[in-house]
């Protein structure tokens, strides 16, 4: 099992390590702020396009080989990374690392799921999400801050790569000691599940209420050191990665927190309406904070967003149409929904940076987090019991 969080946490790290160095990659590129959105946006692609092909290597190649293989691919892309010669060349080798972590992600989730008894399920599958962007994404941007300008980028990229590498022969030799295995898939079975899922208005309502916010938290860590770099040099990398690293680590109390309220009792659409609005509002108040508001506004957006996530994914579970074989369909079509999204807006950021400035493309980042949040209205009401604790007998 611990294996499938190294992975996670794998997954993490090399989607956000490319971060920290983006201004380095811009000097040596001379890259248009549209071209580093380009290079952002090669990873999620290639996750967003590959997780929906892993149901079919699952069954060519097993469950266990496509964990494998996934973090292979992971690992390839983010080495040829580190040989880039042209933002082209560098959100080619992004793409094929991103497919790497498509192929491995969902396998993981499900071979997680389907190995662990079922009241502790949601718990462990929670923490494979929140430890891979708490751990991973600390170790990315605090790591990149160090590594990056003392050995460049190349060696930065290049470096992750082979510890994907790494990860896939651990891998290999964990399966071969601990074999873990998902139940046969029935395809008659799931073509008949997926379709009428995918016509449920309250499945797209739930995907694309949240989808502004996390598409502002992506924003907001793949652009954080080009931003400070270029509006507020004196700063400095170092004071970028310790504010990224602890903004990302704040997502794994803020599950914590999303968890325990939503299980007070309230109508969870309500919960996940307040967390994302609180979040999506601080974005917009970016271009005007000096260096430790700028810190404070990142902290409270990371656990807040982390928050989010908890309630978010939580949720199909907890709606009776949405649960039992078909959560991992809603789930599939959230977080691929999210990912291609978050994709295209990087360039379309990138794009407003060049056209207008820094200013306008986070104000545009807020409005967008905080337009699609009505949309939760349309999801069916859903609450826990006001008292979960169990009582004692007498």
């Amino acid at each position: 099992m611990g294996t499938l969080y190294f992975g996670s946490v794998l997954y993490q790290v090399t989607q956000l390590g490319i971060a920290i160095v983006l201004p380095q990659i811009r000097t040596a590129f001379h890259a248009t702020p549209a071209q580093q959105g380009l290079i952002l946006a090669g990873f999620p692609l290639g996750v967003g396009a590959f997780a929906l092909l892993s149901g079919l290597f699952v069954q060519r190649w097993g469950s266990t080989r496509t964990v494998i293989a996934g973090l292979v691919v992971l690992g390839v892309g983010a080495t040829v990374s580190a040989f880039a010669f042209s933002p082209a060349s560098l959100f080619g080798a992004r793409l094929i690392a991103g497919a790497g972590a498509g192929i491995y992600f969902p396998v993981t989730v499900g071979l997680l799921a389907a190995n662990t008894p079922e009241p502790r399920r949601a718990r462990r599958v929670g923490l494979l999400v929140s430890l891979g962007l708490a751990i991973g994404g600390s170790v990315g941007f605090l790591g990149g801050a160090l590594v990056g300008p003392r050995f460049g980028w190349q060696v930065l990229l290049g470096g992750l790569g082979l510890v994907a590498l790494g990860g896939a022969a651990v891998s290999v030799i964990a399966f071969r000691r601990a074999p873990l295995s998902l139940a046969p898939l029935q395809p008659s079975r799931d073509r008949a599940l997926v379709a009428p899922t995918l016509r449920m208005v309250s499945v797209w309502a739930l995907t694309l209420a949240p989808l502004g916010v996390l598409n502002a938290g992506f924003t907001a860590a793949g652009f954080l050191a080009a931003y400070v770099t270029s509006q507020h040099a004196s700063w400095g990398l170092v004071y970028v990665g310790v504010v990224g690293a602890t903004a990302l680590a704040l997502t794994l109390p803020g599950g914590f927190l999303g968890a325990w309220v939503s299980e007070r009792g309230i109508d969870r659409r309500i919960v996940l309406a307040v967390f994302a609005v609180g979040s999506g509002a601080l974005f917009a108040l970016i271009p005007w904070a000096d260096q430790y508001a700028f810190a404070a506004l990142l902290a409270t957006a990371g656990l807040l967003l982390g928050a989010v996530l908890a309630i978010l994914f939580s949720m199909p579970s907890h709606i009776p149409e949405m649960a039992g074989p078909r959560v991992p369909i809603v789930v599939g079509t959230i977080d691929g929904t999210r990912i291609l999204f978050s994709a295209g807006f990087a360039v379309v950021f990138g794009t407003v940076v060049g056209l207008s400035g820094y200013s306008s493309a986070w104000i545009l980042t807020a409005i967008l987090g905080l337009g699609c949040i009505p949309a939760i209205a349309l999801v069916p009401l859903n609450r826990s019991p006001a008292n979960p604790r169990p009582t004692s007998p007498r």
